[in-house]
């Protein structure tokens, strides 16, 4: 199988092998007070969540509270939100606006606190993507409203979101055909993948006439001697990866490509196929 040129923001390996919640909406009526249920703190607690996420969990129990009088009447105000320092991104958790001296509205990712009456707190887990552009740099800091208007605040840790790294067995693949038609031979290539953090890859099976879901295709392609002339059909199979197939996400993986030939006249001739593997 022969090179393909490389192109820019996906990884290819050559076979050809190409490898390149939210929680819910709510609104909580006439509360008295909101609580962040998140340490205002730096090197907040967090979690890895599906792939190319982190997630926050949230206390029942916080000192911070944030008091439905301290809104000026009818004002709508922020009370809690994440901003990511690198992109500008702004996850706003909470929004409140006063109805009497005593009571607010908010809408968000709130939920009623718990056996206290007329309080409520952030509903969790907080869902945080990972940056997978630019320097790749994330650093999410969280605001939570005091009574003058300004802020508490803290942050997650820095993440430097490093590339995945792949390595294959093959980059090219002999495959024995016979002209009979009766016999389909088969060769197979692997490719090992390992991630800094918790990724899932998409693959795909490029110039090929379908996508690969770890079921069986009997779709082949042609491939030609150097004089166009037909000689063989091949077609391939992923194994140990498979779109919409668990496991969700994992730190490594190993993906076997078995590719399928069957002669069609005498000669010997090369094709190539790409799988692209990208990232979320």
């Amino acid at each position: 199988m022969k090179n393909s040129p490389l192109k820019k923001n996906n990884l290819y390996i050559m076979l050809f092998i190409l490898l390149s919640f939210d929680a819910q909406s709510a609104t909580v009526n006439n509360m008295l007070t909101l609580s962040p249920g998140i340490a205002m703190t730096d090197d907040i607690t967090f979690n890895y969540a599906d792939p190319g996420q982190v997630s926050v969990p949230v206390s029942v129990s916080m000192a911070y509270k944030f008091y439905a009088y301290n809104i000026p009447t009818d004002a709508t105000w922020v009370i809690h939100k994440f901003v990511e320092e690198e992109s500008g991104t702004e996850k706003v958790l909470a929004t409140c606006t006063k109805i009497a001296w005593d009571s607010m509205n908010c809408t968000g990712q709130v939920k009623n606190y718990p056996g206290w009456y007329r309080e409520s707190l952030i509903d969790g887990p907080v869902i945080l993507p990972l940056n997978n552009t630019g320097s790749r740099r994330t650093k999410w800091c969280h605001y939570f409203r005091k009574a003058d208007g300004g802020w508490f605040s803290g942050c997650l840790a820095e993440f430097q979101r490093e590339p995945c790294k792949f390595t294959t067995t093959a980059s090219n693949v002999s495959l024995t055909t016979y002209v009979a038609g009766s016999r389909e031979d088969q060769a197979t290539a692997s490719v090992s993948w390992s991630c800094p953090q918790n990724e899932r890859p998409k693959i795909e099976i490029l110039d090929q006439t379908y996508s690969d879901d770890c079921q069986t295709s009997n779709e082949y392609q042609d491939v030609k001697n150097a004089s166009g002339t037909d000689i063989a059909k091949y077609r391939v199979k992923l194994e140990g990866v498979c779109n919409d197939h668990t496991p969700a996400y994992a730190s490594s993986g190993n993906i076997t490509t078995r590719i399928y030939g069957k002669g069609v006249s005498a000669g010997t001739g090369t094709t190539s196929f790409v799988m692209r593997i990208s990232l979320p």
